[in-house]
């Protein structure tokens, strides 16, 4: 089956930058002006008792800032809630996200730092306005990575090793591909390829890191461009992807993961960063020229973006709010999507 759905602006698990080339002297669709902002998500964790748990459960907040890392804003959300998987609609007028606001309202039991009850996809503007749910799926499933259609009109996603889509104003989910298993799906800017990962592979059986693959929307075409890699996310003229990806044994001595592109059609690989840290979610801008990804493993870390060749590399850390009773923040990240946001 070949599925007709416009082209994604890629994003997906928690950061991404919404974003002009040239700051706030850009326009957005209608002629409006235009800033720089990177929206991102941070997981605050309290202590954990002689048990292990929790002594309290832990919580999630969205934020905007300017590329430097500057001029936080807190978008609106429940107390206690789980949001995660935040994208932003080509236009920057809307964001997409994973949440169980109406779920458990702060009364879910959690598995690990997620909670149990299955996340729903919720649509908002920008600014955190007017939020509403699109999705009501049971208990059963296990919804990844929401994204815009090129046009915003509709939203792609995983459940339970699938492709989906769902209209950007609700209506049901229609199937797109069956698995068996995706994992970070995005859809080329001209719709005609799909670039995921394989948890499935036997490279994930052997140390938990999947492969990353593109194929045709039809299934036929089928290419693994690198394996130990994830995060991947196509060039705005989809003729490159950048990625994460480990040089060596994930899991052995000195290991490190970094950024990496390769060409759309398996050549031209090609290792961007060398840093100790861990890096997460890289992402090109909308003309193509940066890439910007996080680097900090399971912390606040840094916002680094850099030239698409590697070079220029610039980090600003995220500051996370001073919450009473926290032990631990992380910031984690979506694969990214850059867009115009509409100024106030």
């Amino acid at each position: 089956m070949r599925f007709a759905f416009a082209g994604i602006v890629c994003a997906s698990l928690s950061l991404f930058f919404v974003a002009g080339c040239g700051g706030s002297s850009d326009t957005v669709t209608g002629g409006g002006p235009a800033e720089a902002r990177i929206v991102y998500i941070a997981s605050y964790l309290p202590p954990r008792d002689a048990k292990g748990e929790f002594v309290s459960r832990p919580f999630t907040r969205m934020y905007t800032v300017t590329p430097d890392g500057g001029g936080r804003r807190l978008l609106p959300s429940k107390a206690e809630s789980y949001d995660a998987s935040p994208s932003v609609s080509p236009d920057g007028s809307r964001i997409v996200f994973l949440t169980d606001r109406e779920e458990c309202d702060g009364g879910c039991q959690m598995s690990g730092t997620r909670p149990w009850t299955p996340l729903q996809i919720w649509i908002m503007n920008s600014d955190g306005s007017q939020p509403r749910r699109l999705t009501d799926l049971g208990g059963d499933s296990n919804i990844e990575r929401p994204v815009f259609s090129l046009d915003g009109s509709r939203i792609l996603f995983t459940n339970a090793g699938a492709l989906w889509s769902i209209g950007a104003e609700g209506g049901e989910p229609v199937r797109v591909l069956q698995g068996p298993a995706y994992q970070d799906a995005s859809l080329s800017p001209d719709g005609s390829k799909i670039l995921y990962g394989d948890p499935d592979s036997a490279n994930f059986a052997y140390n938990r890191i999947p492969s990353i693959n593109i194929m045709n929307v039809d299934g036929s075409g089928f290419r693994r461009l690198a394996g130990n890699a994830y995060h991947p996310s196509f060039s705005p003229d989809g003729s490159r992807i950048v990625y994460i990806g480990y040089d060596r044994d994930p899991f052995g001595e000195n290991s490190s993961n970094n950024v990496w592109v390769i060409n759309a059609d398996g050549t031209g690989k090609t290792r961007l960063t060398d840093h100790p840290s861990y890096n997460r979610s890289p992402s090109f801008s909308p003309d193509g020229t940066k890439i910007v990804f996080h680097r900090g493993g399971r912390s606040a870390g840094d916002l680094v973006v850099m030239n698409a060749d590697g070079s220029d590399q610039r980090s600003a850390p995220i500051t996370p709010e001073p919450f009473a009773n926290i032990n631990e923040v992380n910031v984690t990240l979506a694969t990214t999507a850059w867009a115009l946001a509409p100024t106030k």
